[in-house]
């Protein structure tokens, strides 16, 4: 596929003179992201877009970026720093790890009592020592198929507000992951929405009733694309992903497999006391959770000393009262 439909909506949709404005007005993003790297990834299967340029190039939020060169500033400050730790790639849930790294960092360099904070060169991300006490900290978002979600929910937010992505939270959710078969997934998913006719037959179809629900290709598990109409005759209430899944099981779960995941990376056995900091932004399940205080019982074991659980969006810091905390007793 020399141009598959998700890679002409890509191109149709960056504004680079948008792009290029923000790069000279945010000096600490220009020096971490330049122009030469945000257009290497034009031709990458399977988004055709490097991760900060769709965001540089497509975003209306100014103040998002404020606090991203903030971020930046604060972060390249700290001993150890250098432009090797910013990820390459076009994987849209790149990011967010990476950003998860800097609120971290961020929100620990404000703590009174800090006598040194660094970034590690190996091993865990972060290192933290308050007189003779060491912790480690290793960062890390979740995202099986929530990456691959969010950058279909920003192709669909610009091809027409009426078009919504779901899944049903706490539920198994699983998109294609090899770069063949997702790029193949993408594109089919896309090429229909392309056709003017076709998406002006199916408003009119929800027109009349609302939602409805668009084809999905083949490898998907638990999505849904539908076109809403707040204007329309009448409504469809057969809405699956209104409905969930068992938060506490699902969260246990989820946990369970970062801790799995994380047990066997970047040495954290050699590295004592540590403390595992997951961001769970990038769905609906730990908000769902949180709201019901549900979080479950998990018993650590080694090498991982203490995990913190969180949900902080992509514009704060972190807030205290509302992390938790689990630890080997």
């Amino acid at each position: 596929m020399d141009n598959p439909s998700q890679k002409l909506l890509v191109n149709r949709f960056i504004n680079w003179e948008l792009l290029q404005r923000r790069l000279n007005k945010y000096p600490n993003i220009t020096k971490a992201f330049p122009i030469e790297v945000l257009r290497q990834f034009e031709k990458e299967p399977p988004f055709y877009t490097h991760y900060l340029a769709w965001r540089l190039g497509t975003w209306s939020d100014e103040s998002w970026f404020a606090f991203l060169d903030k971020l930046l500033e604060i972060c390249s400050q700290i001993p150890g720093w250098n432009l090797e730790r910013v990820p390459l790639g076009c994987e849209f849930e790149i990011f967010w790890s990476f950003l998860w790294e800097l609120q971290v960092a961020a929100t620990i360099s404000q703590i009174e009592g800090i006598t040194h904070l660094s970034w590690q060169k190996s091993g865990p991300d972060i290192k933290v020592e308050v007189n003779e006490n060491i912790l480690y900290i290793e960062c890390t978002v979740p995202r099986k198929s929530l990456g691959i979600e969010e950058f279909i929910e920003e192709l669909l937010k610009k091809i027409s507000p009426k078009l919504f992505i779901h899944h049903i939270p706490c539920c198994q959710f699983t998109l294609p992951h090899k770069q063949k078969e997702l790029d193949a997934f993408l594109n089919e998913l896309f090429t229909p929405l392309l056709n003017k006719e076709y998406l002006e037959a199916k408003f009119v179809e929800a027109h009349k009733k609302s939602p409805i629900e668009l084809p999905i290709p083949d490898g998907a598990i638990n999505l849904f694309i539908t076109i809403e109409d707040d204007q329309s005759l009448s409504t469809n209430y057969l809405l699956p992903w209104t409905s969930a899944g068992d938060p506490v099981e699902y969260l246990k779960d989820a946990i369970t497999k970062v801790l799995s995941a994380k047990a066997g990376e970047n040495s954290l056995g050699e590295y004592h006391p540590n403390l595992l900091a997951i961001n769970f932004l990038l769905g609906s399940d730990f908000q769902l959770s949180r709201s019901i205080r549900a979080i479950p019982h998990i018993t650590l074991s080694k090498p991982i000393d203490s995990i913190l659980l969180a949900s902080c969006g992509i514009d704060q810091l972190p807030i205290w009262g509302n992390l938790y905390i689990i630890w080997n007793p």
